[in-house]
């Protein structure tokens, strides 16, 4: 079985899901593949939004 991970860079707007990547691992696993999906936008705007880091 192969393995793969999709990622999703940063830079979109988090108040709108992004679904080509749920659609393709979707896909893939019908496929008999393993699929994970990392979403980086999320961690992203996870990590600016801490006070850490927008108070410098």
């Amino acid at each position: 079985m192969m393995k793969s991970m999709l990622i999703f860079p940063p830079g979109w707007d988090p108040r709108g899901p992004y679904l080509s990547l749920p659609v393709l691992k979707a896909y893939l696993q019908q496929n008999n593949q393993e699929v994970l999906i990392r979403d980086e936008n999320v961690e992203f705007y996870d990590f600016s939004s801490q006070n850490s880091f927008s108070s410098g």
